[in-house]
């Protein structure tokens, strides 16, 4: 999965600070950037800044050298897994 932030709407004058930080690497934002990050490992994100919004688009990924019958397993277990959280 991949995470991008993106500046929240706050009033122009307050802080823009929103942090990731996949396995021990500490990556901040900035403004008018882009953030991508592997969050597949794991990682945290914290925003202190003064404005509460913040968008995130994330999706998933197949490694590229998964066979289907690998991705069917994986797929099965996620599904198993979701079954045993409920």
């Amino acid at each position: 999965a991949t995470t991008v932030n993106e500046k929240g709407r706050g009033n122009g004058g307050g802080r823009d600070r929103y942090v990731i930080t996949p396995s021990v690497t500490r990556r901040e934002w900035r403004r008018g950037e882009i953030l991508i990050a592997d969050t597949s490992f794991v990682h945290s994100t914290v925003n202190e800044s003064d404005c509460d919004a913040r968008y995130v688009l994330s999706f998933s990924v197949w490694h590229p050298l998964l066979s289907r019958l690998e991705r069917e397993g994986i797929v099965k277990i996620i599904d198993l897994m979701k079954e045993f959280d409920e």
